[in-house]
């Protein structure tokens, strides 16, 4: 195995050592839409031990590396068997998962909203993020994936597809980003019921499935096409 360097990127890491996106999500550094800048300026811009963090990534990575866990090589998979699996494994998934908990957010919001006033605004960002995600798996399935399976792509329509699609994965990331910060990183408040908790415990997967899915499409898919 290779060790992981300061001058890797985020997102190469997660490549190589997909568990490193638990480490990075702790520490709120971006893999996925803004995971191409060298680690080494992404402490200094957040000002944290990169030593520390390096070693801690190292660590996990050799203690993953001896339970003999396998990675899958992306750069083995053909655009179109990738468009396949993330249709399979994403996108099936968010148009199952996205409005049953929307049930769960308002649901919370019509019976703990006077008690807990943000939950309001909770409500609204869930909404936004929710909309934004469904017009983006439609538009990536009719557009994008379409022409990929097509394999007659014209280079100047990919580049607009892309540049679209990197504004769409930034809008997704800053509603998150505001999602866990006004739960507090999805902690309920003592003494929630049990639908609260579901609710929380169902935005925290929501994150992180999110998150995956825009490092597998904007560092593997579209840098290979």
């Amino acid at each position: 195995m290779e060790q992981l360097t300061i001058e890797q990127t985020p997102a190469e890491i997660v490549k190589l050592f997909p568990k490193a996106s638990d480490i990075f999500k702790q520490r709120e550094i971006n893999f996925c839409c803004r995971g191409d800048q060298p680690l080494t300026d992404v402490v200094k811009k957040q000002k944290m031990d990169g030593e520390a963090l390096l070693t801690e990534l190292n660590n996990a990575y050799k203690e993953w590396y001896k339970e003999d866990q396998s990675t899958t090589d992306w750069d083995q998979i053909s655009p179109s068997d990738l468009v396949d699996y993330i249709t399979s494994e994403y996108h099936n998934n968010f148009k199952n998962e996205l409005p049953a908990l929307s049930g769960f957010v308002t649901r919370v919001y019509n019976v703990h909203g006077n008690r807990d006033p943000h939950l309001e605004e909770l409500y609204r960002l869930y909404h936004l993020l929710k909309t934004e995600m469904e017009e983006h798996i439609a538009e990536e399935e009719n557009d994008l994936f379409s022409l990929i399976k097509e394999n007659n792509t014209p280079r100047e329509q990919i580049q607009e597809l892309k540049s679209n699609w990197k504004n769409k994965y930034d809008t997704m990331v800053d509603l998150l980003e505001q999602i866990k910060k006004i739960t507090k990183d999805f902690t309920p408040p003592e003494g929630a019921c049990n639908t609260y908790k579901m609710t929380y415990a169902r935005l925290s997967e929501l994150e992180t499935e999110t998150l995956d899915y825009i490092h597998l499409e904007n560092n593997i898919l579209l840098e290979k096409i």
